[in-house]
């Protein structure tokens, strides 16, 4: 029996990207992690197809926006540093400073969040707070700023690879909120359902890497937030299934309905 544990991490991949990850499937034998083959990420593509296939966009311009704010805000950070850039914002309370950085983490994204409304606002909320909780290192996050590593690794990644991390896992939750309850039910147990996820993450961060090195800009603005959810669009809502893929929701563990 495959043992699942969840927990999140981030790193940087041989290019300087920020990767962030969710789901961790070991086998308890030798405690490595078991890979989602590429029939699986096949499969699941196609599943997400047929999930989205009434959607005409993910990525609403709101977010778009939002990522524009963020890059401005985290191009300050590696400009001036984190207290210069923190005190700038609006309606910040000198003493949040001394505060731990989830407390300022969650001001900075109620900042971010002034060109949302509606529904969107608390799915965007979660994302905007997992990405600088993986870039500050989620077991610093209930202390003080100095004892984090969000300003070293966006000095190190660069703002635009921190907009990128923040389309993906902000991708992964627009689907793990639209397909999780179905694909649960179909699932034989939670390993399989822990390890389809991954693969749903896999894609989201595959998708998200193909649509930022397709734009040629490297400023972080609303016009290349634009593009970049464009291209999302374009490669998940616009792909013809494969014929010869299986139409019925395919399960990682080899079942299906």
């Amino acid at each position: 029996m495959m043992r699942v544990s969840q927990r999140n991490e981030i790193s940087p991949n041989a290019d300087g990207v920020l990767n962030a990850t969710r789901w961790k499937c070991k086998l308890p034998s030798n405690g490595e992690l078991r890979p989602v083959t590429a029939l699986q990420l096949a499969n699941i593509k196609a599943d997400l197809h047929r999930y989205l296939r009434k959607k005409k966009t993910l990525v609403s311009p709101e977010f778009s926006a939002v990522v524009a704010d963020v890059g401005a805000f985290t191009s300050a950070v590696v400009r001036d540093g984190f207290e210069k850039a923190f005190s700038q914002l609006p309606n910040v309370v000198p003493a949040l400073s001394g505060r731990p950085f989830i407390e300022m983490a969650e001001t900075i994204a109620e900042h971010h969040l002034r060109f949302v409304q509606g529904s969107q606002r608390a799915l965007i909320r979660k994302s905007l707070l997992e990405a600088y909780i993986h870039a500050a290192g989620p077991e610093h996050v209930f202390g003080p700023l100095g004892q984090t590593r969000l300003v070293r690794a966006l000095r190190r990644s660069a703002p635009r690879n921190f907009a990128a991390m923040l389309f993906s896992l902000h991708l992964f939750n627009i689907m793990a909120m639209a397909i999780q309850d179905e694909v649960r039910t179909k699932m034989p147990d939670v390993a399989s359902f822990e390890l389809y996820m991954l693969g749903v993450e896999t894609i989201c961060q595959g998708v998200v890497k193909t649509a930022v090195e397709s734009e040629e800009k490297t400023e972080v603005d609303e016009a290349w937030a634009k593009a970049v959810a464009m291209a999302i669009d374009a490669q998940l809502l616009h792909i013809p299934l494969n014929p010869n893929q299986r139409q019925e929701s395919t399960h990682v563990s080899g079942h299906k309905e």
